[in-house]
């Protein structure tokens, strides 16, 4: 019983100092291609049932943690994927670089059935607006929406400034935000009609070439530029905000975004991943697994339901591993510890011989 004891303060001694002191990511590389050769991942997802889901240029497969797992189309040709998104009710949708657009239904991807036909350029992004509308940003065509029985398309005759579309999120008020090389905008749609509201330099943007976008959990919309870093806007006020501890960015282009709690991830086209702590206004620059492999270019981001950060680079898939846990050196005393508590407050006590 003692030793159960003393094995349950250690976890406890090393989770408390985990969370006391500066934590750093351990990451890990699997190498896709050593079981699919030729693959390059392009987006990720982690469906609810857990499994993550990559879009390749051979496809869609699925990682279980050990494997990769080819999910094919109903038809069993081969169909690069741009872009993926799973929506209110579960359904998993894929966007093809084709233009195609498809469901994942079981293990089988099946070409959605619009009427109206589907984009000719590559699906880049899709999201779900709080009216149930599913949205698909494309490169060359604008954005489209589909309302349950029709396909729509918004474009530069609607007032879009550029049917070039890199990324799109949505708002909880019913808004679609769409990246593109000519700044921000904001579409929603009501009693039927196309709204389009963009925003650029003047609007205090930092950089016109918006490349990803992500929201916080106080609604904010965050957004990573070409070359000037990243920012974010309140969609109520529409104020927009730089980072002032950011100075200078560095980093290349932020190709994918990540925004959970107080830390910005920012895949980046020649940095690896750039942490930024928006509390401590600290920014740390990962490039590196713990084993010295390399990852420079970042072409997608996504978080699983334990928090690990997941990205993929050239034909690469790595993922967050916990934390580190770091050294505390013993306080007033050159002895060992003999015992470790810790309290309801997360306080840590050690005692040396007879010194608490």
């Amino acid at each position: 019983m003692k030793r159960l004891v003393y094995i349950l303060l250690i976890l406890a001694c090393s989770l408390c100092m985990a969370d006391a002191h500066g934590q750093d990511p351990f990451f890990s590389i699997t190498r896709l291609g050593d079981q699919v050769q030729g693959v390059e991942p392009t987006c990720l997802l982690q469906e609810s049932g857990g499994y993550i889901l990559i879009g390749s240029n051979l496809g869609l497969f699925r990682y279980d943690g050990s494997k990769i797992t080819y999910l094919p189309t109903k038809d069993g040709s081969i169909q690069p994927i741009s872009s993926l998104y799973q929506d209110k009710k579960g359904s998993t949708w894929a966007g093809g670089s084709n233009g195609h657009i498809y469901q994942k239904i079981n293990d089988s991807l099946y070409l959605f059935s619009m009427e109206e036909g589907f984009p000719k350029v590559p699906v880049t992004g899709i999201t779900q607006s709080s009216d149930s509308l599913v949205w698909f940003g494309t490169y060359g065509e604008g954005l489209y929406y589909w309302n349950g029985k029709r396909l729509y398309n918004v474009n530069m005759d609607d007032g879009l400034p550029d049917n070039y579309i890199y990324s799109v999120i949505s708002d909880k008020y019913g808004n679609c935000w769409a990246g593109t090389d000519r700044g921000l905008v904001k579409c929603f749609i009501e009693d039927g009609k196309k709204n389009v509201r963009n925003y650029g330099i003047e609007d205090g943007l930092s950089d016109l070439i918006i490349k990803s976008l992500s929201t916080d959990e106080n609604g904010m919309i965050w957004f990573g530029t070409f070359q000037n870093g990243i920012g974010y806007i309140n969609p109520v006020d529409e104020e927009v905000t730089i980072p002032s501890f950011i100075k200078t960015w560095e980093y290349g282009t932020v190709e994918t975004l990540l925004v959970h709690s107080n830390i910005v991830w920012a895949g980046t086209s020649r940095s690896g991943i750039v942490e930024i702590d928006m509390e401590s206004m600290g920014i740390k620059n990962w490039t590196h697994d713990r084993n010295g492999a390399t990852f420079n270019r970042i072409g997608a981001l996504s978080i699983d339901n334990q928090m690990n950060i997941w990205a993929v680079s050239y034909g690469q898939l790595i993922r967050s591993e916990g934390r580190a846990i770091n050294h505390i050196k013993n306080p007033g005393s050159n002895k060992s510890p003999n015992s470790l508590i810790v309290d309801s407050e997360q306080n840590l006590y050690t005692a040396f011989g007879d010194v608490l």
